[in-house]
């Protein structure tokens, strides 16, 4: 992540070509990030503001109060025929008075969608309005540079299953896109205002807290990640929060006191009980939760931020990591020199921030990059990716994950758009897309029990029609489903 602060050592370090900072409150630090950019034209052709996922005016007002922009997108024109059930004037309206106009029940299955869509907006019969909207947000946010997606036609992989109203999933930061977690369909977790994550039950249709706002000090919380045994939050100023789920104990700390130490990225290893944080004072750390209490037992810095990292699913020592740099790297976590890379991939044009590792064959990796688009590299030909694939708005692409099989790479764009790939296809040309309305906080694939289709569950940050909507597996064709494949 784009940022400019102080190393462990004191020493001030130059993340990003500008001059140092003062020790000054995250706000301020991305206030500083936009202008810094902007002074160098960055975002000449892209100043466009989602608020909560509504369109509003290009203002560095609105930028500092929402943390939720991307500014990868060409300015939105005010049009006084753009009336939605989200803006009535074409510009924004207060959230509360939207959520007066769009009420919606806790949860919204396919029956439900006669009267409303999957996030419960109204559709009304002979009215303009709802396609209107899509389109209008569409020209509005698309990046005319995107690079071309494949003239393929949309291949139907997934249905939708359900979408849950609350709790909905909330967005600090406008590069991090790691706020909720699907372990399983019935267990799902997200983050909540105030520095809270719940815990999601679908099956009973309901929600607890998992870590309250004194287990996390009120913290806001950058990125989260869950398994069947932990949940882990990572916080703006280098701390972090933890909760053992078999003993309920939660564990709070600072993995460093660096005034650029904002947690981008943690990785849960289910086999090595390991936890990876990867933060942005350059430092990739190793916790221990074999532990009495879990405690950092490896530390490696790199030349610049690691933004994301994965692990190979049969060997965790090889990592996967994609940072502040076009370049993504493989490394042996066992090696004396830590940093040491074994592989640098090559191709991408921006920095990344979304990396997975195949479960189906431990060649095969992809990177999400705000190049907006996502690459398929085979390690043992890292020179140049098999598959380039473009985004629908050429967005950044900041999530992505494999389905346990590795048949399945879903990524997801800044707003609006989810993209489910079929790697059984060796041109990727099957694949889905998947439309919803706000900004993506997080994807993942789930196993259900012994027979039932898997699912894919995403969320959505928007205020008003935000939630977790989940879609399962279409099984129509047993050869489609053999797990050996590429």
């Amino acid at each position: 992540m784009d940022l400019i602060g102080y190393g462990v050592s004191g020493q001030e370090e130059l993340v990003r070509p500008g001059g140092g900072t003062d020790e000054v409150d995250d706000d301020s630090y991305f206030y500083y990030y936009y202008n810094e950019e902007d002074d160098i034209g960055l975002y000449d052709e892209s100043t466009t503001t989602v608020a909560d996922g509504l369109l509003a005016y290009p203002d560095t007002y609105n930028l500092m109060r929402d943390f939720i922009s991307d500014l990868e997108f060409e300015e939105y024109e005010q049009d006084s025929d753009f009336v939605s059930f989200l803006c009535t004037n074409g510009i924004m309206e207060d959230p509360t008075t939207m959520a007066m106009r769009v009420q919606r029940p806790a949860e919204i299955t396919p029956r439900d969608l006669v009267a409303m869509d999957k996030q419960g907006v109204p559709i009304i019969e002979a009215s303009p309005t709802y396609e209107h909207l899509r389109k209008r947000r569409y020209e509005a946010f698309v990046r005319p540079n995107r690079v071309e997606r494949l003239d393929t036609s949309c291949t139907r992989m997934f249905d939708f299953s359900a979408t849950y109203t609350s709790p909905t999933p909330t967005l600090a930061h406008f590069q991090l896109r790691n706020l909720m977690c699907p372990v399983s369909k019935n267990d799902i977790y997200v983050t909540q205002r105030g520095g809270t994550v719940a815990r999601l039950d679908p099956e009973i249709k309901s929600s607890s807290c998992i870590l309250s706002e004194m287990d996390t000090r009120q913290m806001r919380i950058s990125t989260l990640a869950a398994s069947d045994r932990v949940v882990v939050a990572g916080g703006f100023h280098g701390q972090y929060s933890l909760r053992t789920l078999d003993s309920d104990t939660v564990h709070y700390g600072h993995l460093t006191h660096c005034a650029n130490g904002i947690t981008n990225h943690i990785f849960i290893d289910s086999t090595t009980n390991n936890i990876t944080y990867a933060s942005n004072d350059c430092y990739v750390r190793t916790m221990d939760l074999q532990q009495s209490a879990p405690r950092v037992v490896a530390a490696a810095r790199f030349p610049w931020p690691i933004n994301c990292t994965a692990a190979c699913p049969s060997a965790p020592h090889l990592q996967l990591l994609v940072g502040d740099t076009a370049t993504a790297l493989v490394r042996d976590t066992r090696t004396s020199h830590k940093t040491a890379t074994m592989t640098t991939l090559h191709g991408h044009s921006d920095f990344g921030f979304a990396c997975a590792w195949s479960p189906g064959d431990e060649n095969i990796v992809a990177t999400g990059n705000q190049d907006g688009t996502v690459r398929i590299f085979d390690l043992r030909q890292p020179c140049q990716a098999l598959q380039v694939i473009g985004a629908n708005l050429g967005g950044a692409v900041r999530s992505l994950s494999f389905d346990s099989s590795g048949r399945f790479l879903a990524f997801a764009e800044p707003i609006d758009y989810v993209t489910v790939l079929d790697m059984h296809d060796s041109l990727l040309e099957r694949r889905q897309l998947i439309e919803l309305w706000g900004d993506i906080v997080g994807l993942g694939f789930t196993d259900g029990p012994a027979g039932s289709a898997r699912s894919l569950t995403i969320g959505s940050a928007d205020q008003t029609v935000g939630g977790v909507i989940q879609y399962d597996h279409i099984n129509h064709d047993p050869f489609l489903d053999q797990d050996n494949w590429w």
